[in-house]
């Protein structure tokens, strides 16, 4: 009455109707973190724009390091015509260049890091948030995260609902 009979085939261009979720007599089941990750739409949109923000950084230091580098050159070609006095005053002058580019380096990677780690923990809130509303009625005692050569080395393929998570967190996320 309620079936289509057409369990885990399309029903449309843009629907898919999942399995039903396994029955765990455990309470356990689990999702695959890495196909999470891989088709996870929120998780892709911050990670690209944590890749962006990486390549702009990693650009903006090459320029500062070539032009850096391009200056300790120059000296090295010109410091055979210098008093020792001038040689000092360069040589100082490049320490304190190089000094700054590496404080500079060090705050921008140092910063990027907390980006990156903010942005995880964004994801796996906004993961535990949907979980705890996933789980409401189902009574799961568990739900583990697998992944290959993690410390789960086997799950039964029935007890996977990741497609089923991903499904729901994408469609909750697109609805905002």
């Amino acid at each position: 009455h309620f079936s289509s009979g057409k369990e885990g085939k399309s029903t449309s261009e843009n629907t898919v109707t999942l399995p039903p979720l396994p029955v765990s007599a455990g309470g356990i089941v689990y999702l695959n973190s890495d196909s999470l990750l891989d088709e996870f739409t929120y998780f892709k949109e911050k990670r690209k724009v944590l890749e962006e923000t990486q390549a702009k950084v990693k650009a903006e230091l090459k320029v500062q390091g070539d032009k850096l580098q391009k200056e300790i050159e120059e000296y090295q070609q010109q410091a055979v015509g210098m008093t020792d006095l001038q040689r000092q005053q360069k040589e100082e002058q490049l320490g304190v260049k190089q000094q700054q580019y590496l404080q500079h380096r060090d705050d921008a990677l140092a910063r990027l890091e907390e980006e990156t780690n903010k942005s995880s923990e964004e994801v796996y809130d906004k993961l535990g948030t949907y979980l705890k509303d996933f789980n409401k009625g189902k009574n799961y005692q568990f739900i583990l995260g697998y992944q290959k050569g993690g410390g789960i080395l086997f799950a039964n393929d029935s007890l996977n609902i990741t497609k089923q998570i991903i499904k729901g967190l994408n469609e909750k996320y697109s609805s905002k």
